[in-house]
Parts: structure tokens; sequence; C-alpha cells
């Protein structure tokens, strides 16, 4: 009895989506374009990992039947010791990779389904250890999947879970003294190219390389996070196949060929990329020569290093599916490999929202992050109709200098053409006025014994969530005088006057003291220079 001759569906690619920081007071809304489509992605990879775990299991009986039934048990029984630690090692992943989902989704209060209940087609969901279902409701939450993958380290655990299953393939195979000849290093190639966490070789202002652990999971929406998981948790089944494979080949001593599709990606851009994968039989050795047809064509692919390159140009988004055939002479016979695989075209979007507000303020630095699914953030530049763009240590930033409705537009560089991908109109307003105040006292009693050691004025703005600093240019002060006189005597700057001083220095218990006329400005800032206060009045006591 033998290994079942199912090809594997190609592994689903899903690209890494950098999104948008979010504070508490944050009002923030995820296109609902894109949640619907990492929901449909995330379905569609979790129906791939089925396929894969019984084809998997199926390798596995076949280790049974062979340990029984087979003609050299004793050599089956030490393959299938192999192929168990391999296959437990693989569920140890899997297992951990539902834990890391069940703790996103608690952590945004994900519902339990109640037994009877039907799952909502409008919200994604996942599926504990427990056979539990939750129901992700705030699945556009941006604050999970940073907190558990970066700050309670799950991601470089998990990270480091797939590099030590790398290595424990990589080692059964080279260990192994029937399989280390006949698999050559194309073979664990694959591997690199299937489970590839490795992080990026340097990290600058140029490049904004980050790691993989905060490329993944950072500033992303809870269900791109789960989506990007199940992505994981196929590509670990898809490597057990591989392997599982290869141990099984052993125990007949033939080599068994088997179509492989490994795609650039399963998400394309409309109108900006092709779609691109290669097709070659699996990587052993003596690898016979071979031709790739596609969906019934007469015409085979050309093979470059022994791999066809399949690439179509996509311009109408939606799912596409193709299927294809590997034909090859083997021991004189002719044999066929079948192949299919699939890929997702979408419209051309962008995502941009200021970092602090649904609005930018005129005059200041507003923190602004943009990116676009699967564009590298070197490759997208942006450009805005009201005052300018900055990027400082990483950051950018949009000075709008009017108050206008203002528009940023977003491009991004694929194949060295510069394509818009989409834009956003934001508000503008100025920067609510800040307060006149007397170190931190704003209005009310004031001891005239701390007045006496105070020498300036400033100004201070209560609950508005940028940090900004005002320095006072000018102000007038009133005092009562007697007989229903007041006097009045201003200054030109954040200082008192020796007029002022002069006046202050006769006040008593129970005078009024009135802070009028009163101007500041936003140190650093070009645009706000004058700003007019309320007045402040004090009880001196």
């Amino acid at each position: 009895m033998g290994v079942k001759n199912c090809p594997e569906t190609p592994r689903q690619k899903m690209i890494n989506m950098m999104y948008l920081v979010l504070t508490a007071l944050l009002a923030l809304n995820v296109a609902a374009e894109t949640l619907t489509a990492f929901k449909v992605v995330n379905v569609s990879l979790l129906k791939t990992f089925n396929s894969y775990t019984k084809k998997n299991v199926s390798v596995m009986d076949d280790f049974d039947w062979q340990m029984k039934n087979g003609q050299n048990r004793q050599l089956a029984a030490i393959y299938n010791e192999k192929a168990t630690e391999i296959h437990n090692s693989t569920q140890d992943i899997v297992s951990f990779i539902t834990d890391i989902k069940t703790k996103l989704a608690l952590q945004v209060k994900a519902k339990k389904l109640l037994p009877g209940q039907e799952v909502p087609e409008e919200f994604p969901y996942v599926v504990t250890a427990d056979n539990d279902t939750l129901i992700l409701e705030r699945q556009d939450d941006l604050n999970a999947s940073p907190l558990i993958m970066i700050e309670r380290g799950k991601g470089e655990e998990l990270r480091n879970k797939i590099l030590e299953f790398k290595k424990q393939m990589i080692f059964t195979i080279q260990n192994d003294s029937i399989l280390k000849n006949k698999y050559g290093s194309s073979f664990f190639d694959n591997f690199e190219k299937i489970l590839d966490v490795s992080n990026p070789e340097k990290r600058d202002k140029t490049t904004d390389a980050k790691t993989w652990v905060q490329q993944n999971f950072d500033r992303t929406p809870v269900i791109a996070s789960i989506t990007m998981l199940s992505k994981l948790q196929n590509d670990v089944r898809f490597a057990e196949g591989l392997e599982l494979n290869a141990l099984y080949s052993a125990l007949s001593g033939e080599s068994s060929f088997e179509a492989k599709v490994i795609p650039k990606s399963n998400y394309i851009i409309s109108g900006t990329q092709d779609y691109q994968a290669e097709i070659f039989l699996s990587a052993v050795t003596n690898v016979p020569e071979a031709s790739v047809y596609i969906q019934g064509s007469s015409t085979p692919i050309p093979l470059e290093g022994g791999k066809a390159v399949y690439k179509v140009s996509t311009q109408k988004p939606g799912k596409y599916t193709y299927k294809g055939e590997i034909r090859y002479m083997y021991k004189g016979n002719s044999a066929i490999a079948p192949f299919e695989g699939e890929y997702e075209v979408a419209q051309p979007t962008a995502t941009i929202s200021p970092a602090k507000m649904n609005v930018l303020y005129r005059g200041i630095k507003n923190p602004i992050e943009i990116s676009v699914p699967g564009i590298s953030s070197r490759d997208i530049t942006a450009k805005t109709n009201n005052g300018s763009l900055i990027k400082e240590n990483d950051t950018l930033y949009a000075m709008p200098s009017e108050l206008k409705n203002t528009v940023i537009d977003v491009y991004a560089t694929i194949g060295g053409n510069e394509t818009k991908m989409g834009f956003k109109i934001f508000r503008v307003n100025d920067v609510p006025p800040p307060k006149l105040s007397l170190e931190k006292i704003t209005t009310g009693d004031l001891p005239l014994a701390y007045l006496k050691t105070i020498n300036k004025v400033s100004a201070i703005q209560e609950n508005f969530l940028f940090d900004l600093e005002f320095e006072v240019t000018g102000f007038n002060i009133s005092v009562a005088t007697g007989g229903g006189m007041t006097a009045t005597q201003g200054a030109d700057s954040e200082m008192f006057t020796k007029e002022q001083r002069n006046l202050l220095n006769n006040l008593k218990k129970g005078d009024r003291l009135i802070f009028e006329s009163a101007r500041a400005k936003i140190r650093g800032s070009k645009t706000v220079k004058d700003i007019p206060l309320d007045p402040a009045i004090f009880t001196i006591k």
C-alpha cells in the first residue's frame, strides 16, 4: 500500500499588512472591504489546511499499514518513528497557533457561540482547542495583536518554534543513510521558502525594516493577524506533507514525483502585478525531463532550470483557479503529475488615517501612518494639496497650512511604475486655544504670597491629544484702584513689566485681578502665531 497520489494544493501566501496606530481616543474605521477580504481569505486557508491535514493523516495510516502488512516491517517501523516525530512537532506548532488565536479572540471580547446558534455571516470566527466557536465582532481592533504577539512575546516564541521545526526536518533527511543522497539542496530550499520567518538584515530610516514579528503583527487589525496565523498553520502542514512523503519514499527505495506550485504571491493588485508561479516536479535527485501544460494547452511552458514559470496578467478583480499537468518519462514509461493553483486579484487600495484623531490641525505636526496591502513601505509615497508631508525619525507628519479640506493621495511603485493606490479627505481645524495661567492656576483663588513669587504668565492646554508648548506673546492686567476706577497695564511678552509689578504689589486680600487681551503662539509653528486667550479672573487670598 503506498502513499495516496494526491497533489498538494499550492500553499496560500498572505501579504503582510501594516496598519495604523490607534490611541484610546482614536476614532478610526478600517475599511469594511478590507476586513471582509481577510475573512474570506481566512476561510479559504482553513479549508486548505483541512485538506493538507487529511492527506498527512493518510500518509501516517500508510506507515501503520506497512508496519503490519509490508514486506519490510522493520524498516517501516524505523521510518514510522521518524514520521511520528515530525507529525507530533507539526501538531505542537498548530496547537500553539490555535492557542494564540484564542488569546487574540478573548482579548477583543469575542462572544462564544451558543449551542444551536448559527455563525453570523458578517463576522469572522475562531475555533478553540476545545472546539468552542468565538465570534469576532471587534475584528478591526488594532491593540490586541501587538499586545499578545509583541509585548507578551508570543510572536517571537512562535518564530523560534518554526525555526526549530525547520532544523528538525532538514536534520531528519540529512542524517538518514538512505535519504541523504536522494534529496538535493533544492528540497531543503523549499522549507526555507515555505517557512520563511527570517528577520530583515538591518533596520534603518531608509528601509524602515523591522523584525519578522513586527512586520506581521504590529498595528494590524486582529482579523489580519488571525489570517496570518492561519497561513502559518497552512504552511506548517504543507511542509509536514513534503517531509512525510520523503520519509515514506525510503520504504520502497523508489523515487516518487509530485507536481509542486510555488507562487510569488496569491494576492495580486489589479492592473499593476502579474500572477506568477513556479511549477516543477518535487525536488528529488535525478528529476526526469518534463513538460508542463496549463489549462489543456497543447503547447508546454518553457522550462528554466527545471522549473516552468506560469505568468498571467491580472486586470479584473476576483478569485481565479487553474489546472495543469507535468508530463515526464520514468524508467521508460510515460507518467503524469497533475497540479492546480489559485490566486486572488484585488483592486488597488490604501488606508490612511491620522494617528491622533480623525481631523488634522492647522500649523502643527499631525502624525499619520500609511500602508498598502502587499507593498513595502519603502515603495509607498504620499502627496497632499494643503501644506506639506514630512518624515522625521520614521514617523510621517501632515502639516496643513489652511483651514480647508485636505486630500492625501497615496502612490506605490510596482514593477518600476508609480501607481495611485487611493486617497482620503480630512477636515482641518485650528488647535483649540489654551488657557492663560499663573504657573498651573487658571482661575479662582490666588494666594497673595504665591503671586509675589511669579514673574511671568503661561498658557496651558487641557484635555488635548497633542503635547504642544505655548508661549504668551502679550497680555493686559486690570486691578481696581478705588472709587470705581480701574488701572490697566499691558505687556508684549510673557514677562510682567515693571508697571504691572507695581500694580500687583499694591493688591490686598479680597481684590480681584483680571488678565485680558492675552495672545499666545505655538512654539515651533510658523503658521499659528496669534491665538486669542479667554480672560482669566483671580481673587486674591
